[in-house]
């Protein structure tokens, strides 16, 4: 995740907030913490109906 951060940066032109970005990229999932497994894994499509 970080490379592709990195990458992105450079191509948009805000290398200069690199360091910021690669340290928000190792944090890009964490709210899948409090999701329960069946949900994430779930074989159909997310909406906005998905009953937790």
């Amino acid at each position: 995740m970080e490379n592709i951060v990195v990458i992105l940066a450079r191509s948009v032109g805000i290398a200069q907030n690199i360091p910021a970005l690669q340290l928000f990229s190792q944090f890009h999932d964490i709210g899948k913490i409090g999701i329960p497994d069946h949900i994430l894994n779930k074989p159909a499509a997310f909406s906005a109906l998905c009953e937790l």
